[in-house]
């Protein structure tokens, strides 16, 4: 995944968050606070009601204890009656089911009293008595009593839509806060972290440290970031080893130029002196003998400055189709002679007769004569040397591996076998494996070895099936 969904996964978990955080509280304090205020002001409402119909009974107790004078005044009377009726009915409260028998009851009993006062107003004194008035204001007394508990209710209901609202938000305010910091520690973690991590590299880099590798914390663009930065640490390490190592042929090359023009001359001079000599004396002389050996050592002498001089200087190849069944083949027929009498087998896999290949014939040559002789030494006596030949599977490289049953390389050196100089032989000059690597390398391909694990070593040329578009003056020295 990577850093842009990443950051776009975050924005829309944080806000949908927010956003359901946010209709939550409305919705709910919506409803809490609507429930509360409702039933405050219902239970308000009752309240204030019965405090009114309380009064209008009392008054109407009170009318009735006078005498009644006029029609009028008993239809007003009547009225008033009738008018508490339709409060006592427009209560909504709701109370228990014995206490609204009670006032019904009550109230009945209230109505049969005013009916026989109106009745019997002409009588004196008027035959009215209160008990039921009482009795009537006795009850709603009750009912307001209930009405100022549901009132008290509502009241404790609002505070406690109050509360609600507060840790509704204040748990909104925590959720925010939750998510600020896992966005913190996510940008962190996807961000900051992978770009501290590539600065120090760099650091590192800057001052020299080829070991300067960015670790790799997620999968994404700054992950694959890193491994870019690592990758091209590795081939700076790579391509600093191998200017090194050029630059010391080239220092190597001048040096044994100038030694060979220093020498050369007079070795030639003492070789010549040492053929007239031999020249001069007789057949069975002993000068003879002696002569002949200072002038095969002075011909070792001058072969190994032409190999050095050969080594440090510019290979320039010729490539063209060639069999490489008879190049192999002309290859073992020179060791054969060499590898019979040591019991070494030297066995061909996978090379037909028809195998062809785009190559410098007469340097390949040399490179796989130097490898066989290797194993040859590494072998001793009794064992068994392969050749062998494969594609690749893109059909764009071939290969050609040369395997022993030796004793195998040290792991500890098996990284120096192409450096000039190097030799684990005595007598060795540490250039056959040199050469044959830069001739892989001026092919475009390549040379690796590595140990079997059924002991010995395989030394593997891998080549590019087609040379097109790689002229001697730019094809690369090292790669």
């Amino acid at each position: 995944m990577n850093i842009r969904t990443k950051c776009a996964l975050l924005v829309i978990v944080f806000e949908l968050t927010l956003a359901v955080s946010i209709l939550l509280t409305v919705y709910l304090t919506k409803n809490y606070f609507e429930a509360a205020a409702e039933s405050f002001a219902a239970s308000r409402r009752d309240t204030d009601a019965i405090g009114r119909l309380r009064s209008d009974v009392i008054y109407e107790m009170s009318r009735l204890a006078r005498p009644i004078d006029s029609d009028a005044e008993a239809n007003k009377i009547a009225q008033g009656s009738e008018h508490i009726d339709q409060q006592l009915r427009s209560l909504t409260i709701r109370a228990p089911e014995a206490l609204l028998t009670d006032i019904e009851q009550s109230n009945d009993d209230r109505r049969t009293a005013v009916k026989h006062a109106l009745d019997s107003r002409a009588t004196r004194p008027a035959a009215f008595t209160p008990e039921a008035h009482r009795a009537f204001d006795l009850a709603l007394s009750r009912l307001q009593v209930h009405a100022q508990n549901e009132l008290s209710r509502a009241v404790a209901a609002t505070t406690e839509a109050q509360t609600t609202t507060t840790i509704i938000l204040f748990s909104n305010m925590i959720v925010g806060v939750v998510l600020g910091l896992l966005a913190l520690y996510l940008i962190r973690r996807w961000v900051i972290l992978p770009v501290n991590d590539l600065q120090k590299a760099t650091n590192s880099l800057a001052r020299g440290d080829r070991n300067a590798f960015a670790p790799i914390r997620t999968p994404d663009e700054l992950g694959q970031l890193a491994a870019a930065f690592n990758q091209m640490t590795g081939q700076i390490g790579r391509m600093e080893q191998r200017l090194v190592q050029r630059e010391r042929i080239i220092a190597m090359s001048e040096l044994v130029s100038y030694i060979a023009h220093n020498i050369r001359n007079p070795l030639a001079g003492v070789q010549s002196s040492a053929e007239i000599t031999c020249h001069q004396a007789a057949d069975n002389s002993q000068i003879v003998e002696q002569q002949r050996h200072i002038i095969a050592a002075i011909d070792r002498c001058l072969r190994w400055f032409k190999q050095i001089e050969h080594a440090c200087g510019s290979i320039q190849i010729e490539p063209r189709e060639t069999n490489l069944h008879e190049l192999v083949q002309g290859v073992l027929t020179v060791f054969r002679p060499l590898a019979g009498p040591q019991r070494i087998n030297l066995h061909v896999i996978g090379i037909d007769q028809d195998v062809t290949v785009c190559i410098d014939t007469r340097h390949v040559e040399q490179a796989i004569t130097a490898i066989i002789g290797n194993a040859i030494d590494a072998i001793g006596t009794d064992g068994d040397i392969e050749l062998s030949h494969a594609r690749d599977d893109d059909h764009q490289h071939w290969s050609l591996s040369i395997s022993d049953s030796g004793g195998g390389i040290d792991p500890k050196i098996i990284g120096r076998l192409f450096e000039p100089t190097f030799s684990t032989k005595p007598d060795g000059h540490g250039l056959g494996l040199f050469m044959a690597r830069k001739v892989a390398e001026m092919h475009g391909g390549e040379l690796k070895c590595y140990n079997n694990e059924r002991g010995g070593a395989t030394f593997t040329f891998t080549f590019p099936l087609e040379l097109d578009g790689y002229p001697n003056d730019d094809r690369p020295a090292d790669r």
